[in-house]
């Protein structure tokens, strides 16, 4: 996929040593999407464990003499997990968050009573 810019218009984050898609802006349904791996930039691979900062400044880099093509890899069974994994995540972190409301609360009180 060849991008012109002057943006690239997609949000990526790094997850178990890939650079991986976790939106694109614009038309629904169209590639990249969500799960997508980012395997190359122009003829440059993206090596297992590559830093998503050291990936931005590649992509700002090549950026500056476009088109830049993206290459991605997808794999539907990754992305199933990945969505399960995140949802996963997300209701932990809310229960985590109405248990440290509570702690939080009640060291107040504590607080309180003690001066």
């Amino acid at each position: 996929m060849y991008f012109q810019g002057p943006s690239y218009k997609i949000t990526m984050f790094f997850f178990e040593g890939r650079i991986i898609i976790a939106n694109k802006e614009g038309l629904e349904n169209t590639k990249p999407s969500f799960g997508d791996i980012l395997v190359q930039v122009n003829d440059v691979q993206i090596v297992y464990s590559t830093t998503l900062n050291d990936v931005m400044q590649m992509l700002r880099r090549a950026m500056m003499t476009p088109p830049v093509q993206l290459i991605f890899g997808e794999d539907n069974s990754f992305r199933t997990f990945l969505r399960q994994h995140i949802d996963k995540s997300r209701s932990l972190k809310v229960k985590g968050k109405v248990k440290q409301n509570k702690t939080q609360t009640a060291a107040k009180v504590i607080e309180i009573l003690d001066d």
